[in-house]
């Protein structure tokens, strides 16, 4: 791969050094190879493919092709091969079931008013387009929030457990030049994106 992908979000407590090899143990709470699904399985990286960007979490690079998956099935260890683009896949899958989670292009995220935050640019909802003057606005999140990056130019951000009432606050550039703010509940703001996205591909904007 010429750019690697990087998945984040790994929760701390599912990582263990093994000083011996230098290499990191990841139990990974769902993977899927083809149509089967894997729970709890391990898969070891390289020391420096591993990092720490907070308190409760960590990311990981992707930087082969394929993997070996440890598994225990009905008492039994196997090892299976899997490829990086399963793996992340995987990842996105996983989030997408428990939490409110956004595609975005790759070159929509830029760094924040601090290191640990993050600027997205996405589509601005369409009520707005008369007010505002382009058809983007930003949503500032912590790089907690980002689950995959670069992965065919793509990345994955969370907003939050499904099981939450979760806002979502934006800021977009009005006609005379002020940042407004705008703060809707997360499942009306995801639903504005996918309509503003496909006004976009009417209009030939894409």
């Amino acid at each position: 791969m010429a750019d690697w992908c990087t998945i984040g979000r790994i929760a701390k407590e599912r990582v263990k050094y093994y000083e011996e090899s230098k290499r990191y143990g990841v139990t990974f709470p769902c993977l899927w190879v083809g149509e089967q699904e894997f729970n709890d399985g391990v898969i070891y990286f390289e020391k420096d493919m591993v990092r720490n960007f907070s308190r409760d979490w960590v990311e990981i690079s992707l930087c082969h092709e394929n993997y070996l998956l440890h598994v225990t099935s009905n008492g039994c260890k196997e090892v299976i091969s899997i490829s990086w683009s399963a793996i992340a896949n995987s990842q996105f899958r996983y989030y997408r079931k428990y939490e409110h989670v956004l595609s975005v292009s790759q070159k929509t995220i830029r760094p924040g008013s601090v290191r640990t935050e993050k600027s997205v640019l996405i589509d601005l909802p369409v009520p707005l387009w008369n007010v505002a003057k382009n058809k983007g606005c930003f949503v500032d999140i912590s790089s907690e929030q980002i689950i995959m990056q670069n992965y065919n130019a793509r990345a994955a951000v969370t907003f939050g457990s499904k099981e939450e009432d979760v806002n979502i606050t934006f800021t977009y550039l009005s006609l005379d030049g002020r940042w407004e703010k705008e703060t809707v509940p997360v499942k009306r703001f995801l639903s504005l994106v996918i309509e503003s996205k496909e006004k976009k591909k009417e209009l030939g904007l894409y």
